[in-house]
């Protein structure tokens, strides 16, 4: 190879080179399933570390437990953390995920140390 076309091969290269790196440095866009579909653990637990709106504040998803029962029921708990305002109250309370949006009604009480949870009892 001749100094001239290793010059422009290289030249070549890297005109090239800032068409692909923007492309390569976007981070993927990450999708979570439909919660208005339905209610399961499989589904709860692709939103672990992810953080709802409430009227009180952000709650972030820690834990989705699931229970061990017999019969053809699905049995599990989701573990937030909270703001102390958030914990101390319980009842029905609207939370938004803010990466897909998705609206959700929950029943919250207080749990064990500063967190408050949703219980689920569901039949097959």
């Amino acid at each position: 190879m001749n100094k001239r076309d290793f010059l422009f091969s290289g030249v070549a290269a890297a005109s090239l080179a800032p068409a692909t790196l923007p492309a390569m440095a976007q981070p993927q866009a990450r999708s979570f399933p439909d919660l208005a579909s339905g209610y399961s653990a499989e589904r709860f637990e692709a939103f672990v570390g992810e953080t709802f709106q409430t009227a009180a504040g952000p709650l972030t998803l820690k834990v989705v437990e699931r229970l061990k029962i017999d019969g053809p029921a699905e049995q599990f708990n989701l573990h937030f953390t909270a703001p102390a305002a958030e914990r101390a109250a319980s009842g029905l309370q609207t939370l938004q995920h803010t990466g897909s949006g998705q609206a959700l009604a929950l029943h919250l009480e207080p749990g064990l140390n500063g967190t408050v949870q949703a219980n689920f009892s569901l039949l097959a």
